[in-house]
């Protein structure tokens, strides 16, 4: 395949806030300690071949180990929509609301949406008595297919 054949238009349309919950107490912020902190990172996509779309979704959510129980206390979802040109059997397929997507290409939408959702994130946690930062992700070991 040359490297020309590799190359997909793809625009970042918008993106929007679909989830926030924020549950933070007096017992998670009177303990506070980062080594109590999970984060964690959920993704889906959903198609729509007549607008040549994908939307990204994705998760960010934290919790805190309070007696040793985990305890989900922040959750941040947004929908990151992207507009292809056209669409490329080899790179990305979309049928009905499913879509296959190469892991290269994959990896570039989630880092747009992760970088994008972390902006968001930045000013709605900006007023809580904790620190809560989305840090950088090794897209690598997200999608672990991912060549480089």
């Amino acid at each position: 395949m040359s490297e020309e054949s590799k190359e997909i238009g793809v625009q970042f349309k918008n993106i929007k806030e679909t989830l926030f919950s924020n549950k933070l107490s007096d017992d998670i912020v009177n303990d506070f300690n980062h080594d109590n902190l999970e984060l964690g990172l959920a993704f889906s996509l959903k198609g729509f071949p007549n607008e040549k779309s994908v939307a990204l979704s994705l998760t960010i959510f934290y919790k805190y180990k309070i007696e040793n129980k985990y305890k989900e206390f922040f959750k941040f979802t947004t929908e990151t929509l992207f507009k292809f040109e056209s669409t490329y059997d080899n790179v990305i397929k979309i049928e009905d609301s499913k879509v296959f997507v190469a892991d290269e290409l994959m990896g570039t939408l989630l880092s747009i949406s992760i970088g994008a959702t972390r902006g968001m994130m930045s000013y709605k946690v900006s007023n809580l008595p904790i620190d809560l930062v989305l840090p950088l992700f090794d897209i690598s070991k997200l999608l672990p297919n991912l060549t480089k």
